[in-house]
């Protein structure tokens, strides 16, 4: 199969490419295309992180299915991401801010062009509640937050059901 670079991300030489504003190196990937579909498993690192645990996305296309699905499964490692990496398919990360990260396992599953899935633990670090809150509702708050998830679930791309702890 013949496909294309998605928005949000530039190749930029050998083993890097440019996702989200960030420089991805010690890239490696596969990808398998079948008559049923697709799938493909990428490996990276960002700079200043530990090549011992990279970050994987491994995602699956089934057009089996109909309409046919994406399943994305998304383990950062030992190093958080910058959540702007994942904006193009999951725009609503915005809101946590410019300066947000994730560190944990995601799940996630497009169908009929609207997203749902789980985290299973993870934390997300720089949240920006001034643009969070405070953009959308009446009281203000300011300050950035750490938020430890021990379980999300997402619908239609908006959380649904969360628990963890804020620190």
């Amino acid at each position: 199969g013949r496909g294309t670079w998605r928005d949000g991300c530039a190749r930029r030489g050998e083993g890097q490419v440019l996702m989200g504003g960030t420089n991805a190196k010690r890239l490696r990937g596969r990808f398998e295309a079948t008559r049923d579909g697709a799938q493909s498993l990428i490996t990276f690192c960002l700079p200043g992180t530990a090549a011992e645990s990279p970050a994987q996305i491994h995602m699956v296309r089934d057009r089996q299915t109909t309409p046919p699905t994406t399943q994305v499964e998304l383990q950062t490692g030992d190093s958080p991401l910058p959540c702007a990496i994942a904006r193009p398919l999951l725009p609503g990360l915005a809101q946590l801010g410019d300066g947000a990260h994730f560190r944990g396992v995601a799940w996630l599953n497009l169908q009929r062009g609207s997203w749902t899935g789980q985290i299973l633990g993870g934390e997300l670090t720089g949240v920006d509640f001034e643009r969070l809150v405070s953009s959308r509702y009446p009281c203000r708050l300011s300050g950035t937050a750490r938020i430890v998830i021990e379980q999300a679930r997402l619908r239609n791309g908006r959380v649904e059901t969360a628990s963890g702890s804020l620190a």
